[in-house]
């Protein structure tokens, strides 16, 4: 656990995951796609042993993961995208277009629930895992985001001139 903690504090402060909100690109792109590979094969290690897979079973389920998760990443950079925009149209002193918000909220509301149907599908898939491994799987998969936003968000913080008001941990 320890190995696999550090490993993750590694990615998380080396360079962004897939999933990062954050638009700055990581310094070495390179060593980036090195360490989340890293992660990855880490954490399907841990998968594996702890869910008892087969190979079968463990390559079925990254090839899954991988075919969801590119889909709900394409979902949150819109997201992020149509909150930019509403952001823009409900700034202060700016007059919102009404229409534009009912449009944007409505879009914001669409992706919801393609993002849930997302997971719907990609747990009815999972077929070939029982129902406790599936709820593990998604519960290692969720702490393993959660700490790695945590990371980031304290990498946010230590960046330099950000260390205002703050001593070291």
């Amino acid at each position: 656990m320890r190995r696999f903690a550090l490993c993750a504090l590694v990615a998380a402060l080396a360079a962004a995951p897939a999933r990062a909100q954050e638009a700055a690109p990581p310094a070495d792109p390179e060593r980036a796609a090195v360490l989340q590979q890293l992660i990855e094969q880490r954490f399907a290690e841990r998968v594996k042993e702890r869910l008892g897979l087969n190979d079968d079973q463990l390559q079925r389920l990254r090839q899954l993961t991988g075919e969801f998760g590119a889909r709900r990443r394409t979902m949150e950079a819109e997201e992020r995208f149509v909150k930019a925009q509403l952001a823009e149209q409900l700034r202060p002193g700016g007059t919102a277009d009404q229409k534009q918000v009912q449009q944007l909220q409505e879009r914001l509301l669409d992706l919801k629930e393609r993002y849930l149907q997302s997971f719907r599908d990609e747990q009815s898939r999972m077929d070939f895992l029982n129902p406790v491994q599936r709820a593990q799987f998604f519960q290692m998969r969720e702490q393993l985001g959660k700490r790695i936003q945590e990371l980031r968000e304290r990498r946010g913080l230590d960046r330099p001139g950000a260390r205002v008001g703050r001593g070291r941990d």
